[in-house]
């Protein structure tokens, strides 16, 4: 084996395949009756070195189907954080991704595997908004770890180009509509909306399960920013398929409190099967403050009373509780008169600042910024960092597409 092994790094570092094809099959008998010299041969490769051999290794593992999950899913992780670049883009190493996402997903640890596939990704990229086969898998385990955040910066946004080794058509609006739920998951509600929108447009004259989900997350993440849905014109037959497969999702469009909830009850076994009530529950909120803001275009001055009546909310703790927080989130220009119950509606003009103060600031800041950059990507890169997010992810959806 150590003689085989010494051969296989010579034929892998000449990519001589046809060569190693043939001493893999000369070996398939052998292999087949001692199923322990593969994982025997991964232990003599070193991953820095001998990346494309052990990449075909691991592939040969595979359609052999002699493999140890724990063992393999180390080998696979080892390869792709130390691997040589140039090897591993030499490597067909899609088998090994997908196998090894399978692996993981079976295993149930998948914060383990973002780290690996990450920098897997990475090496791949033959240019920095790429987006590859590897980003593909991460995607879909970050959604599924709920690790929103890390998900999101591995992934190059934007992206100008989609690497079409190993990636078809429907794997590429899937990796699309991950980038969109992490950014969800993160509540980057506009870049989110952007990739949710683009995994709308099914490929082909089908229309996917992924378009389908896209568009439901789509509408409720247009809700809750702007209160309403953008019209699209429809292009062709499967526009017009996909709109009525999400007609429970447009009836949504009220900011009529009495209407909403009457049509969220009609719907909500559709919805939970989803698992959108989490986005639900955010657009309930959401609607009461757009009609809150409504009234900034015909008062001046309101009462909190008035405005519990005309935002039809519950009560006037609610209404005061509301617009305190769409001020300290920045939605709302307004004072509140404590001892009267006015609330003041204001459009107050920013204090000026030179242009010299501007730029000094902006240069302070960004120096701040690289340095917070810096240290943050050093712990996110860390296995405690990534079980800490999942277990702190917000649970406002889980994704129907990725449990099956």
């Amino acid at each position: 084996m150590e003689v085989f092994a010494m051969q296989l790094k010579t034929f892998a570092e000449q990519q001589a395949w046809a060569s190693i094809k043939g001493q893999m099959t000369q070996l398939k008998d052998e292999l087949q009756g001692n199923p322990q010299l593969i994982p025997t041969l991964c232990q003599l490769l070193t991953p820095a070195t001998d990346a494309l051999a052990l990449a075909i290794a691991l592939k040969y593992q595979i359609e052999s189907s002699r493999k140890t999950d724990a063992e393999w899913i180390s080998n696979c992780a080892a390869l792709f954080n130390f691997g040589d670049a140039q090897q591993l883009q030499a490597a067909d190493s899609l088998p090994v991704v997908a196998e090894f996402y399978a692996s993981v997903f079976q295993s149930k640890d998948t914060i383990c595997a973002l780290g690996p596939l990450k920098s897997l990704a990475e090496k791949l990229q033959k240019s920095p908004n790429e987006m590859n086969f590897a980003h593909h898998w991460l995607s879909r385990l970050a959604v599924l770890a709920k690790c929103y955040s890390f998900g999101a910066e591995a992934m190059p946004v934007p992206f100008s180009k989609i690497a079409p080794a190993g990636l078809d058509t429907l794997s590429c609006l899937e990796t699309v509509y991950s980038v969109g739920v992490l950014h969800m998951g993160m509540k980057n509600f506009k870049t989110a909306s952007l990739f949710l929108r683009m995994a709308t447009y099914p490929p082909g004259h089908a229309v996917s399960q992924v378009s389908v989900a896209a568009m439901k997350k789509y509408i409720l993440i247009e809700l809750i920013q702007n209160g309403k849905v953008p019209h699209h014109k429809s292009h062709g037959n499967t526009q017009s398929i996909l709109q009525q497969a999400v007609k429970s999702y447009k009836v949504l469009e009220t900011t009529n409190a009495t209407e909403l909830a009457r049509e969220i009850e009609a719907n909500q076994a559709q919805y939970a099967e989803d698992n959108n009530l989490g986005l639900i529950l955010q657009w309930v909120e959401a609607s009461a403050k757009h009609r809150i803001k409504k009234l900034t275009k015909t008062y001046m001055k309101l009462s909190l009373a008035d405005i519990a009546v005309q935002a039809q909310l519950e009560n006037v703790e609610q209404a005061e509780q509301l617009v305190e927080q769409m001020v300290l989130d920045g939605q709302l220009l307004a004072k509140i008169d404590q001892a009267s119950g006015v609330v003041t509606f204001s459009n107050a003009k920013q204090t000026h600042v030179s242009q010299a103060e501007l730029e000094a600031r902006f240069k302070r800041v960004a120096e701040l910024y690289e340095q917070t950059l810096a240290k943050e990507r050093e712990l996110k890169l860390t296995e405690q960092y990534l079980k800490a997010e999942r277990m702190a992810a917000p649970a406002h959806f889980e994704d129907e597409f990725f449990e099956s």
